[in-house]
C-alpha cells in the first residue's frame, strides 16, 4: 500500500486542483492546517470545507444538484448582506434554504494504523462523527461534526420570514460557526501535538504552494 500512497500523494499534491471538492482548492481558513497535514509522511488531504453559511436556491424545473449558491461565507455570516441577497435573488428561484454546514476533512492514510491514530486525534477534538472508510488499495479517514442547519427561507419565489427571523437563524448559524473554528484549533493544535513537524516529508511552504489554484465563485464555495 506504501507505493501506492505515495504516487496518489503525489499526484493530489501536484495537480492544477488540489482539493477533489467543487472548489477545487483549499479554503483559506484552513490552509495552515492543510499545509500541515500534507507535509506529514503518512497524510495527504483529498477533500475539505473549513465550514460556511450559505444560501442555496434552485428553479421550479431545476433539480437539487444543478441549483445555485446565492450566499456563501466561511466567516461569520451578515444578516444585512443576506436579506439584501434574498430581497433580490429569491424571487429568481423556486425554492431558497438557508444552510450552515462545518468542517469536513477527507484525509488519505498510508494504512490503517496511520488512518486510526488521526481518526483518535479528530474524535479527542470534538469531531464526534468522524469515520474510517477502508478499501483494498486505499484507507481514508473522514474528519466530521454534526452542528448542521437547515432551514426554508423561500418558496415559490416569495420569501416566507421577516427580518427578525432572519437574523435569528443567522445568529444560530454564527454560534455553529464559531464552535466550527473552535474545534478546527483544538484539531489542529492536536495534529501538531501527536505528529511533530520533525516528521515532515515536505516542507509547509511546499505543500502550501500545491494550494495555490484559482478563487472558487459561490457556485462551486
Amino acid at each position: 500500500m506504501s507505493t501506492s500512497f505515495e504516487e496518489q500523494k503525489h499526484k493530489l499534491l501536484s495537480s492544477e486542483a488540489v482539493d477533489q471538492s467543487k472548489k477545487g482548492s483549499w479554503d483559506a481558513p484552513i490552509l495552515p492546517l492543510l499545509t500541515y497535514i500534507n507535509g506529514l509522511p503518512n497524510y495527504v488531504s483529498t477533500s475539505s470545507c473549513s465550514g460556511r453559511t450559505a444560501l442555496f436556491a434552485e428553479a421550479e424545473e431545476q433539480r437539487k444538484q444543478s441549483g445555485n449558491w446565492l450566499y456563501v461565507t466561511h466567516g461569520l455570516a451578515d444578516a444585512d448582506e443576506l436579506l439584501r441577497v434574498c430581497q433580490s435573488e429569491v424571487p429568481k428561484h423556486d425554492t431558497a434554504m438557508f444552510k450552515f454546514e462545518p468542517f469536513v476533512l477527507h484525509v488519505l492514510c498510508r494504512d490503517l494504523p496511520s488512518a486510526q491514530s488521526l481518526l483518535q486525534v479528530a474524535v479527542a477534538a470534538g469531531f464526534k462523527n468522524s469515520g474510517l472508510s477502508v478499501g483494498k488499495k486505499k484507507v481514508v479517514a473522514a474528519v466530521r461534526a454534526t452542528m448542521r442547519l437547515e432551514v426554508p427561507l423561500a418558496h415559490h419565489g416569495c420569501l416566507a420570514v421577516d427580518d427578525k427571523y432572519l437574523q435569528w437563524v443567522v445568529d444560530l448559524a454564527n454560534q455553529k460557526m464559531t464552535e466550527n473554528i473552535a474545534r478546527i484549533d483544538r484539531f489542529f493544535a492536536a495534529v501538531k501535538q501527536a505528529f511533530p513537524i520533525a516528521d515532515s516529508e515536505c516542507s509547509p511552504a511546499e505543500a502550501a504552494a500545491a494550494a495555490a489554484a484559482p478563487a472558487s465563485t459561490a457556485a462551486a464555495a
